[in-house]
């Protein structure tokens, strides 16, 4: 185990006794780490990191490392490699990061993510750098609610637009993250594991420029939308689940994907960045939504 990386880890409120954070090392953790990759998003064996790659990004100093339970099942997986930004600066660029799905819940991913921190620090380097969807309420909680990670920047159908399931002829827009993981905003939430902010108190306190309706079956369409405000901070909802929308109203899912594109290009053209995510229930429904700000959160 190489200097800064934690060797074991317990997440919180876990039925597992103890789980193990480490580098890939055999056959069995690669094939291992394929395996869940089809499990996870359902990819064919065309769409996964394959073995040859895993193994590859280890030789060359990337980060290739799985979660693995007192039987040496593996949970979970992280994967990273390191990157050049435009002006040359070093960054790690986290490339995938998997939870089987029965183990959803327990804290697997962030645990994951911090594991990866300490790896990146004890490297000598600060920068993490992804791509998620922004519609996706669960990566959206765990990566700028959860682990501090800010956006302000949008690519719009970044991997194309596929027919096929998960992405069902949705085109594939993504926040490009960072992740400064050197910085006292997210030393701060590693440590404390602060609670989620209320999406009641967001909505009740901060402008809206991107409102939900509720539509039958717990999903909610596109609402009402208005004009950013002068510099102050301001919330845009999303889908309460987008997953589900898809599959129910891909019609509705795609003025979802377009209403907000809008609005977080927008946004991100004035000089704001997506800060704070929070989600709940709010007077009978699930509400989504981010917070936009100028300044520091």
């Amino acid at each position: 185990m190489q200097s800064g990386t934690p060797e074991t880890i317990r997440p919180n409120q876990t039925p597992m006794n103890e789980i193990t954070i480490r580098m890939l090392e055999t056959i069995r953790d690669f094939k291992d780490c394929e395996d869940i990759q089809k499990e996870v998003w359902g990819f064919s064996e065309r769409e996964i990191v394959p073995l040859a790659e895993l193994k590859s990004t280890l030789k060359a100093g990337g980060l290739a490392a799985g979660a693995f339970d007192r039987e040496g099942t593996m949970a979970g997986f992280v994967l990273g490699f390191w990157a050049l930004d435009e002006s040359g600066k070093v960054f790690h660029y986290s490339r995938r990061l998997g939870v089987r799905k029965s183990l959803r819940g327990l804290g697997l991913g962030r645990t994951l993510k911090l594991y990866q921190k300490d790896f990146v620090l004890g490297r000598g380097f600060s920068l993490v750098r992804w791509t998620y969807d922004p519609l996706e309420g669960e990566n959206a909680s765990l990566n700028i609610g959860k682990l501090g990670a800010e956006a302000s920047d949008y690519l719009v159908d970044f991997y194309g637009t596929d027919p096929e399931p998960p992405n069902r002829g949705i085109p594939t827009d993504r926040f490009f993250v960072r992740w400064q993981v050197d910085s006292d905003r997210v030393r701060e939430r590693a440590e404390s594991g602060r609670p989620d902010a209320d999406p009641a108190e967001l909505l009740a306190t901060l402008p809206c420029m991107l409102k939900s309706r509720p539509l039958a079956g717990g999903l909610s369409a596109v609402g009402e939308t208005a004009a950013i405000p002068g510099g102050s901070p301001v919330t845009a909802e999303i889908p309460a689940s987008m997953r589900a929308l898809k599959e129910a109203d891909l019609k509705e899912a795609l003025r979802w994907r377009t209403a907000f594109r809008g609005a977080a290009m927008s946004l991100f053209s004035k000089g704001y960045r997506a800060v704070e995510f929070a989600t709940g229930e709010v007077e009978g429904r699930r509400r989504s939504l981010y917070v936009f700000s100028k300044g520091g959160k």
